[in-house]
């Protein structure tokens, strides 16, 4: 009896220990043996042309190798990664596996705008199942309803008829209800689709500035224009554009580079050698979230990407694109660590 009460004792220690070890928790409140189910995608550019990828912000694997020329803009699309380039040579990559994760890039079979300069010149659009993009055509847009891939791109045409003088839109965004905006930074007008079948009507505009270079961003149903040329700052509308109000709190001259609401809880705006900005939602004051930033810093893209747990948790990060290096916020933004070194000049 005493031998059987001495194991028991030793049997019950132990499963006290394993239960105790099994509850333990890691940084970030994560379960050691949970997995993650649905793992994010980040695609950064650097200014040599260098493209790499990772799902964590620690591994990264080496999607294109440098070859002088600097990228406007990415989107990824199915298995497809959408690239903008400086010289106005837009190619599309449909993945490959080769032992590894290497890219084949084409060109498309459309040409694309010249003068934008910002992410939003392309947008991939799930429920339309198609990608837009700011096209070198008759009212300014392209697209793909084949996840970009190369010889599937086509001009969008599908104009109201009321519309006589066709735009160039330079900028897209949609909105959390699924409206899709697209801006004409040359003639400053802007225009609405509703549906992927839908036309695209132009409201009439009032109270925005003229001059400046403005680019489209959105938070929830708010739709916002930036200026990159630091002339006019930031605008929003709530009324699909019809009329606008500007943003308080940014620096006189401040370069708008990058804006992005991160999953639709507040506004960051991504500046040129004065920080990142942030907006709450239903305000109209913004206020300097650079803590961590490397001073004088220019901001080139910010992204939104988030881990899902199979215990159901889910971590939310934004990333910072710099000329510093590669920044990452566990807060929406608010505060920032360096991850990789490096100048960098796109994320996706």
């Amino acid at each position: 009896m005493r031998n059987i009460s001495v194991v028991y004792k030793l049997a019950t220690a132990a499963l006290l220990a394993f239960t105790a070890q099994s509850c333990k928790k890691p940084l970030n409140g994560i379960d050691n043996n949970q997995i993650i189910s649905k793992p994010y995608s980040l695609f950064l550019a650097d200014s040599t042309g260098l493209i790499e990828s990772t799902n964590d912000g620690n591994n990264w694997r080496t999607v294109f190798g440098s070859n002088g020329s600097q990228i406007r803009a990415m989107s990824f699309s199915d298995t497809n990664l959408v690239v903008a380039l400086t010289e106005d040579a837009f190619v599309a990559a449909g993945k490959e596996l080769h032992g590894g994760d290497n890219y084949n890039f084409n060109p498309i079979n459309m040409p694309v705008a010249t003068s934008p300069k910002w992410q939003s010149m392309m947008l991939n659009v799930p429920d339309h199942d198609r990608i837009y993009m700011a096209g070198n055509v008759v009212g300014g847009v392209i697209y793909s309803d084949s996840s970009g891939k190369r010889l599937t791109w086509t001009q969008d045409t599908h104009f109201d008829p009321s519309i006589i003088t066709k735009p160039v839109i330079s900028s897209f965004t949609q909105l959390a209800d699924g409206t899709l905006i697209g801006y004409d930074h040359l003639a400053s007008r802007i225009f609405t689709k509703t549906g992927r079948n839908a036309p695209w009507q132009e409201p009439t505009m009032t109270g925005l500035p003229t001059g400046g270079k403005f680019f489209l961003s959105h938070v929830n149903n708010t739709v916002v224009l930036g200026d990159s040329t630091g002339t006019n700052g930031v605008w929003f509308s709530d009324n699909l554009g019809a009329t606008w109000t500007a943003y308080t709190g940014l620096p006189a001259g401040a370069q708008v580079t990058c804006m992005v609401a991160p999953f639709e809880r507040h506004l960051l705006v991504g500046t040129a050698n004065t920080g990142i900005y942030v907006a709450p939602l239903n305000s109209s004051v913004m206020s300097n979230v650079s803590a961590g930033l490397n001073s004088a810093i220019n901001v080139r893209a910010l992204t939104a990407k988030s881990d899902f747990y199979k215990n159901n948790q889910v971590l939310e990060y934004v990333y910072a694109a710099t000329d510093f290096g590669l920044y990452r916020s566990m807060d929406l933004g608010r505060n920032w660590i360096l991850v990789r070194r490096g100048n960098y000049v796109a994320a996706y």
